[in-house]
């Protein structure tokens, strides 16, 4: 909160009084509104400059750990392992998060991609999916500045379930258990949610505030239509997911928290820590059958850095498979065929796995929608800046909800879907100034035809794909993506499992709350694209989502995590790369299988237990005899519990509204 203040009345213009936390704010003219904003922004991009510097330091030749990547995973490694009396340097291609005055704006954070904090990656062209995007290709957004994808993603807070974990550990990833990664998710949260400090699996006092923005008409429409179809509201972090949740976000004091803000940037003063911006690895220096050191690029310069203990790949799912195979550590035909000296034949970019989701947008009754017009309001970003209020603390995703549809599973606690719940309206306006899913030209036209400033979205996710992909190497060149090919929707049964969310969103939309604000499908169904189907019928929602599907921005998979005799991994349960010493990989890319629900809270639970790894230590001793063993004696019932009810009243309803 800033002091006290009146800004002086314009001529011709309605005057804004700002006074604590008094009614605010009066209807303003747009210059001074303008004004004071620049103002602001200026005074912020002078502190920012000065925190900055600590990046020019030179750097020695060599280093006890050497992290390639400052992103979601490399900055909670860095911070935890400069805990211990060791060096360490962070070598980021990207440059600083504060370059780009978005970034902690949490409704802004579709502004971040295609900018130069945005890897801006895309497929190749799909075969069983994109048919309406150009070329078939999906764009693939990754944060390429410190905090990596962290500082670009939708900020929501979500844990996965347990049976996830202990799927993990089922398949030989020893010590990845729900139990043994709990304390872990613990160690990294600050939760300031009141009603959810008490419960024995959160945890205050972590790098990561979470928290629930405030709520809104729309948080209570969601609400209550879940309610209507039994769905019970509750705390989706909790081991039972199953049911609705009011989203649960990365912020703090209305900005985001990303891993370079609240991990990193309060120990950059550590003289055992050094962070270098701009500094493009090109391969892991390998001898004798050990990683010593990294060569990379900066400034056009080629460089080489060494390392006394370990290399820490933790470039993210499409780099570092990239790196490791410009180092020589890959598929030996394929290293072959671009003449790399080979050291080890490992499925390296294999098993790439992402969860899709699409649009089911609604016409509403309804005042409270976000749409261009409101968010081009002076006041409302005056709101922001001064007193961190309004429409941009929102992050666009009000409220989740998480089912098991698999009608042969009903009775089990693990959710197979996720929807997604938005007030945010696509507006016509805002397709035109570039809706950013690699949309065809005519596609885009006919959107912007039927569009509206009154409305919502609701978004399906298959939580577990079947399908596989990978990402291979284009060139040698290290600057030149890699091909990434995610297979999407080759498997039949992912698409069986969006149909059933589909189903789900129908009858949501056929409770009292959302007829009251009488709820209505914007149709898709284009001239060439889905029009010769009959309509909601089966085939017609597989087309619609043969066309419209695109990533939710969680691939995970390519290092894959096993046991050292599992020929489909990379690394094994300690994320050590499997016949090479002193490098391991830590990011999402070690996941063995995709998580129910975001990737971005167990990327950060993977660092802090791997630097645990590293280090040698227990760091999470107390949080482990916290959750004792009657904790984890409820957590066993939890198949039987209500939430058996919940999913067998669900698939009743569903079945008398003739929709399954």
């Amino acid at each position: 909160m800033l002091p006290r203040f009146v800004l002086c009345h314009y001529p011709g213009e309605d005057f804004i009084s700002v006074l604590g936390d008094q009614e605010p704010y009066i209807k303003m003219g747009l210059m001074p509104a303008l004004i004071l904003a620049m103002q602001l922004v200026f005074t912020g991009y002078i502190k920012r400059f000065k925190v900055d510097t600590i990046f020019e330091k030179p750097l020695t030749g060599v280093y006890d750990y050497i992290i390639v990547g400052g992103g979601t995973a490399g900055s909670v490694l860095a911070t935890r392992l400069s805990e211990d009396p060791v060096t360490v340097l962070v070598l980021e291609a990207g440059g600083s998060d504060l370059e780009n005055k978005y970034v902690d704006i949490p409704l802004m954070s579709t502004h971040l991609q295609f900018s130069e904090q945005d890897w801006q990656y895309f497929t190749v062209k799909q075969e069983s999916a994109g048919y309406a995007l150009d070329g078939r290709r999906n764009y693939w957004p990754a944060g390429k500045a410190l905090g990596g994808t962290s500082i670009l993603h939708h900020m929501t807070h979500v844990r996965g379930s347990p049976s996830d974990y202990d799927r993990w550990e089922a398949e030989g990833c020893t010590g990845w258990s729900y139990r043994d990664v709990l304390p872990y998710f613990m160690k990294s949260e600050d939760v300031q949610i009141p009603e959810l400090k008490k419960e024995v699996y959160r945890s205050v006092g972590g790098p990561m505030t979470v928290s629930i923005e405030p709520g809104n008409p729309a948080t209570e429409i969601f609400k209550n239509a879940a309610g209507e179809l039994g769905f019970q509201t509750h705390d989706c972090n909790s081991p039972d997911m199953i049911g609705h949740c009011p989203v649960q976000n990365d912020i703090k004091n209305s900005e985001r928290c990303s891993t370079a803000k609240c991990y990193l940037r309060p120990v950059l003063g550590r003289s055992n820590l050094q962070v270098s911006l701009q500094s493009h690895v090109t391969k892991v220096v390998i001898h004798e059958g050990k990683a010593v050191g990294v060569e990379y690029m900066k400034h056009s310069r080629r460089m080489l850095i060494m390392a006394r203990k370990e290399v820490i790949v933790s470039a993210g799912v499409v780099r570092s498979p990239q790196i490791l195979m410009l180092s020589g550590i890959g598929p030996k035909e394929h290293l072959e065929k671009f003449k790399i000296p080979f050291h080890a034949d490992l499925p390296v970019g294999n098993n790439l796995q992402d969860h899709l989701l699409f649009f089911m947008s609604y016409r509403v009754n309804a005042n409270w929608t976000i749409n261009t017009h409101k968010l081009s309001d002076p006041g409302e970003f005056l709101k922001y800046i001064i007193d961190k209020k309004g429409v941009y603390t929102e992050t666009g995703i009000n409220a989740v909800l998480f089912a098991n549809l698999e009608q042969e599973d009903v009775m089990s606690g693990s959710p197979d879907t996720e929807i997604y719940f938005s007030n945010i309206a696509t507006d016509a306006e805002t397709l035109q100034s570039g809706w950013k899913q690699n949309l065809k030209d005519k596609v885009l036209d006919h959107m912007v035809s039927n569009a509206t400033s009154e409305g919502i979205s609701i978004m399906p996710s298959y939580l577990h794909p079947k399908s596989r992909g990978t990402v291979r190497l284009n060139s040698t060149d290290p600057f030149e993506h890699p091909l990434i090919d995610p297979k999407y929707l080759s498997h039949p049964d992912d698409i069986a499992g969006f149909i059933r969310g589909v189903r789900l969103i129908q009858t949501l939309v056929l409770t009292e709350p959302m007829q009251s604000i009488g709820a209505e499908l914007i149709r898709r169904d284009y001239p060439g694209l889905c029009d010769d189907i009959p309509f909601d019928s089966d085939s017609y929602w597989a087309c619609y989502v043969r066309s419209f599907a695109t990533t939710a921005f969680h691939p995970v998979g390519t290092c894959r995590m096993g046991d050292i005799n599992d020929e489909s991994s990379v690394v094994d349960s300690l994320l050590r790369v499997k016949g090479i010493q002193g490098l391991r990989v830590v990011d999402a890319s070690v996941m063995r299988n995709l998580i129910s629900g975001e990737t971005n809270t167990p990327t950060i639970m993977i660092a802090e237990k791997a630097a645990d790894l590293i280090r040698g230590k227990d760091t999470v001793l107390d949080i482990r005899n916290k959750l004792n063993t009657k904790f984890f004696t409820q957590l066993e019932d939890i198949e039987t519990s209500n939430i058996s009810a919940w999913s067998s009243q669900l698939i009743q309803k569903l079945l008398s509204t003739n929709l399954i």
